[in-house]
């Protein structure tokens, strides 16, 4: 649900649940790395495929394992060691 444009400018959305049907539900995050400076983008993931961008801000390389939520069933697993160098960026297409 979208609420109305503010005077500020900003769009106000809730998720909204339906309890009444039964089914799946994922709440957490969906990329998970062992890298507290990485920064995870996700552009698209499907079945099939997942393109996602990763950055290392840091000043350090940065070797990390990266895998997607177990809880998440209906799209593409992934789990891989992830090596960026210092300040850069990779996308990583499956």
């Amino acid at each position: 649900m979208i609420d109305r444009l503010h005077s500020t400018g900003r769009i106000h959305a809730w998720a909204r649940l339906d309890v009444t049907k039964a089914g799946p539900f994922f709440f957490g995050n969906t990329i998970i790395a062992d890298g507290a400076d990485l920064r995870i983008a996700v552009v698209n993931w499907s079945e099939s495929e997942l393109v996602i961008e990763v950055n290392n801000p840091s000043d350090r390389k940065i070797v990390a394992p990266l895998q997607t939520a177990p809880g998440i069933k209906d799209r593409l697993p992934v789990s891989e060691l992830v090596e960026l160098p210092r300040s850069s960026t990779i996308s990583s297409w499956k």
